[in-house]
């Protein structure tokens, strides 16, 4: 960013989103650290906490490691399903950076997947 350019939390949290869908490690580590810029404001964006913690998973993916929040997904085979997770995070901190529960991650998984295959039976 040039200097100035950025002034607010929001600021930080825009050019982070641009950052977040580059393909490269220094790409995800921009986003990354611009979403964390974003939570250091009096007033901060209201996706700050979770683009933080989903950037840092994205990160995590990129290096073949667990992620900790469990933001990510992806595609094998014919189905979606839910990026490694280090198990030891708890929900109570994935709440701390505004990330659902485990849970929530595991049924949304099964609900894309079962709209995929209706979708699928509707089409044959």
């Amino acid at each position: 960013l040039y200097e100035g350019a950025a002034c607010t939390s929001e600021d930080y949290v825009h050019a982070a989103h641009v950052f977040q869908y580059g393909d490269s490690l220094a790409e995800l580590e921009k986003a990354n650290a611009l979403a964390t810029r974003a939570l250091s404001f009096r007033k901060v964006h209201k996706h700050a906490k979770w683009l933080a913690a989903a950037t840092d998973d994205q990160l995590r993916m990129f290096r073949g490691e667990p992620q900790r929040y469990g933001t990510q997904f992806c595609f094998q085979g014919k189905k979606w399903s839910l990026y490694r997770v280090d198990p030891r995070v708890p929900d109570a901190e994935r709440d701390q950076w505004d990330v659902p529960p485990l849970a929530t991650a595991f049924a949304y998984v099964e609900s894309v997947n079962a709209q995929m295959m209706a979708f699928a039976a509707r089409s044959a």
